[in-house]
């Protein structure tokens, strides 16, 4: 995986999912942490993209706040959250999305897309919540062949 493939916005909410471990003092940084850094990114698709896939954005917020509450805290000093496989996976899993679509960057609509195929307690609350993984990948094609012909 190589951070430069990805947007800045994704960036973002990678290194904003981070923190929201630290900050819950959480030994790994999970799947879950990266659907809440993205469900607080503001000014970005992804509240257009859950609610044309199905989702329901309020309950998805508001679940994903409930289970982050969940996850045990560590405590001690310098305390250090680690990324986990799943959230490696995860992440390697969106790079492979965008290679396979032709993107040139790792966006936050494929992550969330890698966040609702991989299997993970954030993919969990996306898919009891109305979220369908095929709705969103149609959706998502449709933004960007409307991106393409915009710049085109």
């Amino acid at each position: 995986m190589n951070i430069e493939n990805f947007t800045i916005k994704s960036q973002e909410a990678i290194k904003d999912s981070v923190d929201i471990a630290i900050k819950n003092q959480n030994q790994f940084v999970t799947p879950l942490h990266l659907l809440g850094a993205i469900l607080e990114l503001k000014g970005n698709v992804i509240d257009d993209l859950i609610a044309k896939s199905g989702g329901n954005l309020g309950v998805i917020y508001d679940e994903t706040s409930k289970e982050l509450s969940k996850i045990p805290s560590v405590s001690g000093e310098n305390i250090q959250s680690n990324l986990s496989q799943e959230y490696n996976s995860l992440l390697i899993k969106a790079e492979e999305l965008s290679k396979q679509s032709n993107d040139n960057f790792v966006t936050l609509e494929r992550l969330l897309q890698a966040l609702s195929i991989t299997k993970n307690k954030a993919s969990e609350i996306l898919k009891n919540n109305g979220l369908d993984a095929i709705k969103l990948n149609n959706v998502i094609g449709i933004i960007l062949l409307l991106v393409h012909f915009v710049i085109a």
